[in-house]
């Protein structure tokens, strides 16, 4: 022990060896690296083993660790789609079957047979047999093509008592084109292979993104042509015999019956929107404020009509029919009545603004308070016509001579300068012959 100069003890201080310290040194370093090559082993088995399902490692863990009952659910879904698969066809199979049947039945010689066979034909009109729809349609009509033949058979043959007698069937089938033809029209109008190849069509050349298709669906539409030829490959009842059909309130926009019959039919609030029925027999049917807007009504045989209220603005009846007919308050706007015969037709109140009535017959028309606004009358007769009350304000191509073969035109309505050339114009000789009014009732101005 050491003293320092004051004579006290001091305390020993002992040097560390180093090789010692080297030693602890190296140990602690190991202990250090061997815990953290634990703590990395244990987050990398937590990385490899974890279900998060916001990264690919989570999916990646979460396909393997249960790989087995993935492919056991895969497996049994496909059994099960697989099994729903032939239940359909066989249901399929079976509807075919049955279809099959009626339409044998149709052609049975027992006509037992075949009311009940027509009676059945509807309930393939049902949801989920969109696949018979037009089929339906198609056999009705067939079916009502082959009345016609046989009824101009029978025209043939006057010594039969049952020649004007309808057929049982007949009423039936006509039923059953009228529910038929809106169903398989809407299906065929809708379809993916028509219309929306014109949406994707569209999408791709304006390169619009998908949340936009939806918008775009309802404004693009299918033009009257494409909807006409549709019905006329598809959906045609040319020459089908309707008469005496009742048929009202149907829809039949764009429906194909040319040369069809439907003498005395009940129409009424029908929908007839650009409907083709050229050259049909309508002679006595009733179109009571039905919509015939656009429809083609060339060289149609309307003849004693009743048209009472109808709408038919933009239709076309070059050359029809209509004698005797009844048009009180309908509606012709921009009409083609070109070379029609109107003669002794009932036309009180109706609108005929904007109308085509080049070399249209109107003899002994009633007129009263019509509304002939722009109309244009390029050879029109009125020999003996009532134009009481009707208005012919700038109606073109109007003759002095024309007006003056008329009853009553001294109460309708004119341009000034027409009044003008009126009264000097001569009057008509012969005279009109007025006598066929005197006893009529003397309607008000419609309101």
């Amino acid at each position: 022990m050491s003293q320092n100069p004051s004579g006290q003890p001091s305390s020993i201080q002992l040097t560390p060896d180093p090789e010692v310290v080297k030693l602890e040194k190296e140990k602690l370093k190991r202990e250090i690296e061997k815990i953290e090559a634990e703590k990395s082993k244990i987050e990398n088995d937590d990385r490899n083993n974890s279900r998060d399902l916001t990264t690919t490692r989570g999916w990646i863990n979460l396909l393997f660790g249960n790989g087995s009952v993935i492919i056991a659910i895969i497996l049994g879904f496909s059994g099960f789609v697989r099994y729903l698969q032939e239940l359909r066809e066989e249901r399929k199979n079976k509807e075919d079957e049955r279809f099959e049947s009626i339409v044998k039945s149709l052609g049975s010689e027992h006509i037992q047979e075949r009311i009940g066979a027509a009676v059945l034909l509807p309930t393939f009109l049902r949801p989920k047999y969109e696949r018979f729809y037009i089929q339906v349609f198609n056999l009705a009509a067939g079916n009502l093509k082959a009345f016609k033949i046989i009824y101009q058979t029978r025209e043939n043959d006057r010594t039969n008592s049952q020649n004007n007698s309808l057929d049982p069937l007949e009423p039936i089938l006509a039923n059953v084109l009228r529910e038929s033809y809106s169903q398989a029209r809407d299906m065929l109008f809708f379809c993916p292979h028509l219309k929306y190849r014109k949406i994707w069509a569209y999408w791709f050349s304006k390169k619009y993104f998908w949340n936009r298709i939806l918008h775009k669906i309802k404004a693009i539409k299918i033009s009257d042509e494409d909807c006409l030829e549709m019905v006329r490959s598809q959906l045609n009842a040319t020459a089908v015999q309707l008469d005496e059909s009742y048929l009202s309130h149907a829809d039949l926009r764009y429906i194909w019956l040319r040369h069809a019959s439907l003498q005395k039919a009940t129409l009424s609030n029908c929908v007839l929107q650009n409907a083709n029925l050229e050259k049909a027999n309508l002679e006595y049917t009733v179109f009571y404020k039905a919509d015939l807007k656009g429809a083609n009504l060339k060289y149609a045989n309307l003849a004693g009509a009743n048209l009472n209220g109808a709408n038919l603005s933009g239709a076309k009846l070059y050359k029809a029919h209509l004698e005797y007919a009844h048009l009180y308050q309908s509606t012709l706007q921009s009409t083609d009545l070109k070379e029609a015969n109107l003669r002794d037709t009932n036309l009180i109140g109706a609108k005929f603004i904007g109308a085509n009535l080049h070399f249209t017959k109107l003899p002994r028309a009633n007129l009263q308070y019509a509304n002939l606004k722009d109309a244009d009358l390029f050879c029109a007769t009125l020999e003996s016509a009532n134009l009481k009350g009707a208005n012919f304000r700038g109606a073109k191509n109007l003759l002095p001579n024309t007006i003056k073969q008329a009853c009553y035109w001294q109460q309708a309505e004119f341009d000034d300068d027409f009044w003008a050339e009126l009264n000097e114009a001569p009057n008509s000789n012969p005279p009109p012959d007025c006598s066929i009014w005197k006893y009529l009732e003397d309607y008000s101005s419609p309101k």
